[in-house]
């Protein structure tokens, strides 16, 4: 069989083919492994005790109920309609649904034209004080804001108080207070 040059040619975009999926695959693989080397610096290691009494009570403590309303309550956009606020009604008091509800108000009758947003996330929780029946932690958040386009934002860091209390086996905020 005699091999022609079409043949050769075949070969050769077939070997081509092949090492740009392995290159592709080799860089794809090699930046989920960075990314995972560099998680492994800033991420604690957490040792945990051979034996863990788990007879008494189970507490449920406020911080995931805080850093979920401050994350969603403080992230927010004028495209959304200001939906972030009614995403956290679940995790508030009812005299907090009902402040809640004039801030939404009011920010959706001052709607502008122009892109508004903020994207918030916590970085910092110190619970303040704490009772079988109520907290209050002291957040502190980093915020993106971005004044008439996403692409122009600005970085700054800002503290929240919440006050919490207890409602059955969960938490609620009860107030809260940008700083």
């Amino acid at each position: 069989m005699q091999v022609t040059k079409k043949t050769w040619e075949v070969i050769g975009a077939i070997t081509i083919v092949l090492a740009l999926i392995i290159i592709i695959i080799f860089i794809l693989f090699k930046e989920k492994t960075t990314d995972l080397e560099d998680l492994s610096d800033t991420v604690p290691i957490v040792e945990f005790p051979e034996e863990i009494d788990l007879s008494g009570p189970v507490e449920y403590l406020p911080n995931p109920i805080a850093r979920s309303f401050v994350e969603r309550f403080g992230s927010f956009s004028t495209e959304s309609d200001y939906a972030n606020v009614d995403d956290v009604m679940s995790l508030a008091t009812v005299s907090l649904q009902t402040r809640l509800h004039r801030i939404a108000e009011e920010a959706r009758q001052s709607i502008s034209s122009a892109y508004y947003g903020v994207s918030t996330k916590v970085i910092a929780m110190e619970v303040v004080a704490e009772t079988d029946s109520a907290a209050s932690i002291k957040i502190t958040t980093q915020r993106k804001e971005s004044i008439d386009s996403p692409a122009n934002t600005t970085i700054s860091y800002q503290e929240i108080d919440l006050e919490l209390v207890r409602n059955g086996d969960s938490w609620l905020v009860d107030n809260f207070q940008w700083n």
